[in-house]
């Protein structure tokens, strides 16, 4: 949710134009911040992953694993645009243009792994069915700006807080019957 709420409000209120321009430069500090939101939600999917492990192997460890990949994109990629190649232009054969290129593949990656992971999670019916819908077409329209992120973000902070809501129950004592 964080993701999508960063990259909705990246998108409608910080905006985007030309570098040197003050709209670029407020770009360039909000996108210098997402090396430290991506880690926090590759734990999330991590957590998800934990809550099912013993549902739909090889379908949740393939959508993991392709959505760790896309993670990891995103991140080098972000990492390569705005804090190594930060000086260089746009709309050239040149770094920042090839970090582009590899952020933008990590997003349809994400959103590979996460369509498959999402599956994974409907099949298990170990968390809520609408949870894990919305998840799975959020993680499909991920790859569509501004509502498809907000979807994308729904859909995790919904299986985010039926894992949460979960765990809270499994702690408790059951009850004795007298």
């Amino acid at each position: 949710m964080l993701w999508a709420l960063w990259n909705a409000g990246l998108e409608f209120v910080v905006g985007w134009e030309e570098p040197p321009s003050p709209a670029y430069e407020r770009y360039e500090a909000y996108n210098r911040v997402m090396p430290v939101i991506l880690p926090l939600l590759v734990a999330g999917l991590l957590a998800f992953h934990a809550g099912q492990k013993e549902s739909h192997g090889w379908l949740r460890r393939a959508g993991t694993i392709i959505a760790l990949i896309g993670f990891t994109l995103l991140l080098v990629g972000n990492v390569a645009e705005f804090w190594v190649f930060n000086t260089q232009p746009y709309g050239e054969a040149n770094g920042r243009d090839n970090s582009w290129t590899l952020y933008l593949l990590g997003v349809l990656t994400l959103a590979i792994g996460s369509v498959l992971f999402g599956i994974a999670t409907l099949r298990a019916k170990v968390l809520p069915h609408r949870a894990a819908v919305l998840f799975t077409i959020g993680s499909a329209a991920a790859v569509v700006p501004g509502f498809g992120m907000l979807l994308f973000g729904a859909g995790w902070a919904w299986l985010g807080y039926a894992l949460w809501s979960k765990r809270e129950v499994s702690v408790q004592r059951p009850s004795r019957v007298r």
